[in-house]
């Protein structure tokens, strides 16, 4: 029965052989694709058994078990390698499943103007995300008004805590204030949704970035002097400030910068 099976296998082995060598060409590329693509197939069975033959085949006495000893430990080497780079490239993390994003009232923001920033996540991993806070770095001279829920954050480290998310589970917060900057300046705001997978103790993070750049400012500015100045003579010079904001304005600072030889005299504040 084992010389059967042997005989069996050399004869395969030959017919796979002639078939690579014969349709495993350009012209049979070109002509019979489908038999060029078996040959490919095929090839690798075919350069393996050249191999053996130059290799093994005479020159040993166990050369088919010598052959298939080898063939065994390469494959061993090749299905370690292949696990070893997976096991460096794997990651647990469900970061990429966890969606957090970060959106103004309206792109177009004033300085000093009311704005709303609401925060929106969701869980669209499988496992349940444990002991989740959710941080808000917050621009500069942004001033709370209001926070919903109230009752989750945490006025001074501006901190939310969350229950536990469970798979699909989606939710959203928002925080209203005034905004207050320079114009036409990059002013970021950072959310930070930290958790722990179920299951595991590392903690994990998702980050959305969002920058707001202001457009203007709700505090208007005019100034109106004579068009034809002469020397020597007393000018008036009126600097109109409108607050078109909802709250009052406080210790307003305008830096002035005139020519060389105007000097102010005289100056008052009339609202």
């Amino acid at each position: 029965m084992y010389n059967i099976y042997v005989f069996r296998t050399v004869r395969n082995f030959a017919h796979t052989m002639k078939f690579v060598e014969k349709y495993l060409s350009k012209h049979h590329l070109l002509n019979a694709p489908h038999k060029w693509f078996f040959a490919f197939i095929s090839s690798p069975i075919h350069y393996l058994e050249m191999h053996y033959k130059k290799r093994y085949h005479l020159k040993f006495i166990h050369a088919r078990k010598l052959f298939l000893f080898d063939m065994v430990l390469l494959f061993s080497l090749i299905a370690l390698l292949a696990g070893t780079v997976f096991w460096w490239t794997y990651n647990p993390s469900v970061a990429d499943l966890v969606y957090l994003s970060v959106r103004p009232t309206h792109e177009r923001i004033l300085s000093g103007e009311y704005t709303t920033y609401t925060i929106t996540y969701r869980n669209d991993s499988a496992t349940t995300l444990n002991s989740p806070t959710l941080d808000i770095t917050l621009p500069q001279n942004f001033i709370i008004d209001k926070v919903t829920p109230e009752d989750l954050f945490d006025v001074d480290q501006h901190v939310f805590t969350l229950k536990n998310i469970k798979p699909t589970y989606s939710g959203q917060f928002s925080i209203s204030g005034w905004f207050y900057g320079t114009p036409d300046i990059e002013n970021p705001l950072l959310a930070t949704l930290s958790y722990t997978q179920e299951g595991r103790k590392k903690q994990e993070q998702k980050i959305s970035p969002h920058v707001s750049i202001l457009r203007g400012s709700v505090l208007e500015m005019d100034i109106t002097l004579a068009e034809k100045i002469t020397n020597n003579i007393s000018l008036p010079i009126t600097l109109d400030i409108v607050n078109n904001g909802d709250i009052d304005l406080e210790n307003i600072k305008i830096p002035l910068s005139f020519p060389s030889g105007v000097i102010v005299s005289d100056p008052n504040v009339t609202k």
